[in-house]
Parts: C-alpha cells; sequence; structure tokens
C-alpha cells in the first residue's frame, strides 16, 4: 500500500524531472563554438547575444518591477542557464548531439514568433497579413505551387537555398518569412541594399515592380522601398501598440515623413490626391482594356469558327484567312502578356506613371490589330464562299446550255432519219 503514495508522487513530478532534465541538458553557446566558431562570432556581435545584459533592457526592465515574463525572452527558456537567445533558443536541441547528426534548422516563422510578437512589438500579427505571408496559397490558386522556378521566391528554403548555395529544401516548405530576408545569426538583411533584396523576387516579365520602380520619380530621389512599404512607430500604449512596418502596406504617415517637410516638393495632402487620382485612372484605363481584350478574343474565336466551318462545306483556298488568323492570334497574345505585366507591377502606375500608361497603350494597339486582322479573315472567308457560289452557278448553266445542245442534236438526227425513212418509201419504183 505504501508503494501507490509513490508511485502516485512519481507520476506527478515525472514531467517537471523530464522539463527540467531537457531544459539543462541543452548546452550554452560556448559549447556550440566549439565547432560552429564562425557563426558563434556572428551571433555574439547581435542583440540576440546580449538580449539579457543591454543597459536599455536592465532600464525597462527595472522600471518596470523586473516581471518575470519579461525573460521569456530575454533568456534562454527563462531558466537563466544561457542570458541572451543562445542556440537553444532556435535550434531543436538533441541530445547526443553531434554524434546523433546536424540539428534541424527549422524556416517556420513560429521560431521568430515566440518572441517577436505582441504589442511592444508586432512583427508576427504584421507579417501574418502580408501578402508574403500567403506567398504559397497564392501559387496554389495559381496551379503553379509546383513550379520550382516560382519556388525560388515563393517559399523560404528555396530562396535560402539559391543565395547561399545550401540545400535546405524540405517536402513541407514555408512562405516568404522572417528567415528569407534576414540572416538568423548576423540579424542581418541577406542582401544588405534594401532595393536590391526587394528587387530579387519583384522583377520579371509578371511582376516587373523594380524595373518599373527604377524609372520612377521616388527611385530618382533615392527612396528606398521600405521608406514608403514599412512605416515604424514605436509602442505608446495598449491603444497604441508599435507598428512594424512587416504588413508592407502604404501607410500615408510614410508620405509625411518627406512630404510636408523637404522643400521642393508637394505638400502631403497634393501628393496623397495625386496619388489616387493617378491610381484612379490606371484602374479604369486598365478595366477597359481588359474589356477591349475580351472582346477581341471573340472576335478571334468567331474567325476561327467561320474558317472551320468554310472548310467543312467547300474546298476553296484558305491559306490567307488562316495566315490572317495566326496574324491576329501572336498579336493578341502579345497584348495578353503585356496587359498581364501592367497589372503584375502593382502599382497601378504609383510607382512609374509614364511607363504604365505608354504600355496599355501599346497593349491597345496590338489588342486592335488582333481584332482587325480576325475581322479581315473573316471577310476574305465570306469573299470565298461568294466567289465559289458564283462558280457554280456558272458551271450549272453551263451544263444546261450543253444538254439542251446536245437534245437539240438527237431530235434533229430523228427528225433527218425518220424524214429519209418517208422519202425513201414514197419515191417511185423504176420499172
Amino acid at each position: 500500500m505504501r508503494s501507490i503514495p509513490l508511485l502516485l508522487s512519481i507520476l506527478l513530478f515525472l514531467p517537471g524531472i523530464l522539463f527540467v532534465n531537457q531544459v539543462f541538458s541543452q548546452p550554452s553557446s560556448l559549447f556550440c563554438k566549439s565547432c560552429h566558431e564562425n557563426n558563434y562570432g556572428e551571433w555574439n556581435n547581435t542583440k540576440h547575444s546580449s538580449a539579457y545584459l543591454d543597459t536599455l533592457f536592465q532600464s525597462e526592465w527595472s522600471k518596470e518591477g523586473k516581471p518575470s515574463y519579461c525573460l521569456k525572452c530575454h533568456v534562454t527558456n527563462s531558466m537563466y542557464l544561457n542570458e541572451g537567445v543562445s542556440c537553444a533558443s532556435c535550434h531543436n536541441w538533441v541530445e547526443g548531439h553531434p554524434q546523433t547528426g546536424p540539428l534541424e534548422v527549422n524556416f517556420s516563422v513560429l521560431i521568430c514568433a515566440k518572441c517577436h510578437e505582441g504589442s511592444h512589438h508586432p512583427f508576427y500579427e504584421d507579417w501574418i497579413q502580408s501578402k508574403h505571408a500567403s506567398s504559397l496559397d497564392t501559387l496554389e490558386k495559381i496551379g503553379m505551387s509546383k513550379n520550382d522556378e516560382c519556388l525560388l521566391c515563393h517559399s523560404s528554403e528555396d530562396f535560402v537555398s539559391n543565395l547561399t548555395g545550401k540545400n535546405y529544401r524540405k517536402e513541407v516548405l514555408n512562405p516568404v518569412n522572417c528567415q528569407l530576408c534576414h540572416d538568423a545569426h548576423k540579424l542581418k538583411l541577406r542582401i544588405p541594399e534594401t532595393n536590391e533584396l526587394c528587387g530579387t523576387c519583384h522583377t520579371g516579365v509578371f511582376h516587373p515592380t523594380f524595373e518599373v520602380f527604377k524609372g520612377g520619380f521616388h527611385n530618382l530621389a533615392r527612396v528606398n522601398c521600405s521608406d514608403c512599404h514599412m512605416y515604424r512607430k514605436p509602442y505608446q500604449g495598449i491603444e497604441e501598440p508599435a507598428i512594424t512596418g512587416h504588413s508592407f502596406k502604404i501607410d500615408k504617415r510614410a508620405c509625411m515623413n518627406c512630404h510636408g517637410v523637404l522643400k521642393g516638393i508637394l505638400p502631403f495632402d497634393e501628393a496623397w490626391k495625386t496619388k489616387n487620382e493617378i491610381q484612379k485612372k490606371v484602374s479604369e484605363k486598365l478595366n477597359l482594356t481588359l474589356k477591349g481584350l475580351k472582346e477581341t478574343e471573340e472576335a478571334i474565336r468567331s474567325a476561327n469558327s467561320t474558317i472551320l466551318k468554310a472548310t467543312g462545306i467547300f474546298i476553296g483556298d484558305l491559306d490567307e484567312p488562316r495566315r490572317l488568323l495566326n496574324l491576329s492570334i501572336e498579336s493578341f497574345e502579345k497584348a495578353e502578356v503585356l496587359l498581364q505585366t501592367v497589372k503584375g507591377e502593382g502599382s497601378k502606375g504609383f510607382h512609374n506613371a509614364a511607363w504604365t500608361i505608354e504600355n496599355i497603350l501599346k497593349t491597345e494597339e496590338m489588342m486592335d490589330k488582333a481584332k482587325l486582322l480576325a475581322e479581315e479573315a473573316v471577310k476574305l472567308v465570306d469573299l470565298t464562299i461568294y466567289k465559289n457560289k458564283l462558280l457554280l452557278n456558272l458551271e450549272r448553266k453551263s451544263g444546261n446550255v450543253n444538254s439542251f445542245f446536245a437534245f437539240g442534236a438527237l431530235i434533229g438526227l430523228l427528225l433527218g432519219f425518220t424524214f429519209g425513212f418517208i422519202y425513201a418509201r414514197m419515191k417511185p419504183k423504176r420499172k
């Protein structure tokens, strides 16, 4: 009977014993240094390594009465085992490492979100609202989730693998998150120049944002992507939490850092009004062009249907209508790609209004050409059918005339034979 309370005690305290054992078995970063000296050196120069000893943290922590919840992120495992955010904070430690093999390199955003969240530093909350967070879902919707070229930018593992030459690819991938842009050991951008980092992915035929931006007035004024797309504001209180800028959405307060402050440029109200007017006009123009493109596509379908029907009705010369139709399709496809390029750029003319309008006009020009060629193909088919009908009618008339003369000749022969026979019968015989 005495063994029962003992057994219950063991069962009660076993989870805690196992947890403490796991925590205390995690080594300090100095242990990791013996093999990973370069990584240790990079980490040792970051705010992660001094997260606990940092003078600003110690000052603010002391003012608040040194609440224990702050230690969740400023020491490892809140156990004071390792001051700061050590290797074990991000890497899942496996007892027996390194003999048991390399530790997992985890690209999940939740690794960072353990600490970089909440009203004081809501990096995770801001990021989850961004298009970066749904980058893999975007590929899924358009049926490109298995496209390796697209995944180079839509997956953190693929991007970093391509950038570093190391293979971090896994069966389950993570979207564009913290670790795609930030080196976790150095706590620096993987590509130091902000615009170049953004431009690595926001480029190409279907999303040429960086190329278009480089020709716009903001780039000429040496404005970075992050100046407009990453407005930041420190924590002001429970009613005014911090803003980290990681939703990457335009906040008009970012514009106020220049417009209304610097001389020689539009004041804020006028600049914001101009932005809205540009985007409204471009949106309207895009919608009209898209409508025109659909009408052109319908004209091409109609022309193709006309040619197919004509082919089944008669044997005629349809090479020229087919050539015109092929030229129409070629022009239509170019217009379609160019319009997708304009839409994919994403700023609705704000990054570079001149480029946007110029390419919408080019799209319309190619679209009109495609429609005209399709209509010409139909007219040519109709003309060919008309010519063939005329020929058929002439052949029928010619056949009727010939039949008439043949019949007349036959009647003439019969009459001649009849009269000859009668004459022969009526002629008197010589005695």
